[in-house]
């Protein structure tokens, strides 16, 4: 009987030590910073591959954000807030990167992005999402609120490095 009560007793006595206790993760600022880019990445990814799927583009997906997002910059700070605002954003983004101003003029900028999201060319397969697809719609979405700032946008991909130039429109007489 000793030994038929001590096996309930003994497995009782283990589970309740054998639950596993979960902890809060202390994670470096860095660590995460560099995951919380990787989670916006992939929510874009995620809304190409919808687009996608949908019957629609990677650019269909720019327009739709573009639209969304260009009411949030101030329009009053023109091509000045837009110049500011992509340099700040490409460097937030773009943890291993690496931005510069190759030129600049009062009416013309010409920045220089290197290094950005090198880690796409593979990931983006998850989404079935190409680096090429994901720059466009980068691009796309920035011609939107660059144009609601009076301003034009061209971008170059070379590889995994971007070279924008911003251009402040000319306005006509009368305008």
């Amino acid at each position: 009987m000793k030994k038929l009560l001590f096996i309930p007793v003994w497995l009782v006595a283990f589970s309740i030590t054998a639950q596993e206790h979960f902890t809060v993760p202390e994670i470096p600022v860095e660590k995460k910073y560099e995951n919380m880019v990787w989670q916006t990445n992939a929510i874009v990814l995620n809304m190409i591959s919808y687009a996608k799927t949908s019957g629609n583009n990677a650019e269909d997906a720019a327009i739709h954000m573009g639209n969304q997002f260009k009411t949030t910059w101030n329009k009053e700070e023109g091509f000045k807030g837009l110049v500011y605002g992509v340099l700040y954003n490409l460097v937030i983004s773009n943890p291993a990167g690496q931005v510069t101003i190759e030129e600049q003029s009062a009416d013309k900028v010409k920045i220089k992005a290197g290094n950005v999201f090198p880690y796409l060319y593979e990931q983006g397969k998850l989404f079935d999402v190409t680096y090429e697809e994901y720059s466009h719609h980068f691009e796309k979405v920035m011609e939107i609120i660059a144009g609601h700032l009076g301003t034009d946008i061209q971008m170059e991909t070379q590889g995994n490095n971007w070279l924008i130039t911003l251009a402040r429109r000319k306005q006509l007489s009368g305008e």
